[in-house]
């Protein structure tokens, strides 16, 4: 069973294992961040917005966790699991980035983790999305069921973040407003995205913005 195969089985858990994504952060140039030193990891909504979404990826990832071992046993008892030891390894580094995740010790550590478990849910996505001879061999587990199911979830947060951003702009003064208008356009963006891999992948270039881990 190829990996791209078994990458689809871990997305009926949703986040799935793709190793194409490798930086820690996005990167992005100087003229990227917003010239003020208010944006940095002491901003109050880089902290709200980095604590809460690293708890909403750890609590579903405790959900996807279980739902992908009883998945695997039962594919392994069905004898569709080809190459069960490359089928193994795929689930312990699905397991271990949200234990990396759980046990990070700073901000830069939170991000790598954050960044690498989102792009690789994107990515997952993307696939089963679009090759229809994996969704048809995957209709008995209704994996667009779970599909749906990730899309509310994520919409559900990024509900909350809006609400949050929108307190965060409404105290800004007129002068910093100014000061992080890249940040207020991004969000304008951001808001208007439809496309739930555009619109998640946008969220992480919120993070971007925030003096926190570049050029350490």
């Amino acid at each position: 069973m190829n990996k791209c195969l078994i990458n689809i089985l871990l997305l009926i858990s949703i986040l799935a294992i793709q190793n194409i994504f490798s930086s820690p952060v996005q990167d992005a140039d100087s003229s990227t961040f917003a010239s003020n030193q208010q944006l940095n990891e002491h901003n109050k909504l880089f902290e709200l917005t980095l604590n809460q979404f690293a708890q909403f990826t750890l609590d579903f990832g405790e959900q996807c966790k279980n739902f992908s071992s009883k998945l695997i046993k039962e594919l392994v008892a069905d004898g569709k699991m080809v190459d069960k030891e490359f089928s193994k390894e795929e689930y312990d580094k699905f397991v271990q980035s949200f234990e990396y995740l759980k046990n990070a010790k700073n901000n830069e550590d939170k991000l790598t983790y954050l960044n690498k478990i989102t792009l690789e849910t994107i990515a997952s996505s993307k696939n089963l999305e679009e090759d229809k001879l994996l969704a048809e061999f995957l209709k008995k587990y209704e994996p667009h069921v779970f599909l749906e199911k990730v899309h509310a979830l994520f919409s559900d947060y990024f509900a909350g973040f809006t609400a949050d951003f929108n307190d965060y702009s409404n105290e800004l003064n007129e002068k910093q407003k100014q000061e992080q208008q890249q940040l207020l356009d991004w969000f304008e963006e951001f808001s208007k995205e439809q496309s739930f891999a555009e619109k998640t992948q946008k969220f992480l270039d919120f993070f971007v913005f925030f003096n926190c881990c570049h050029g350490k």
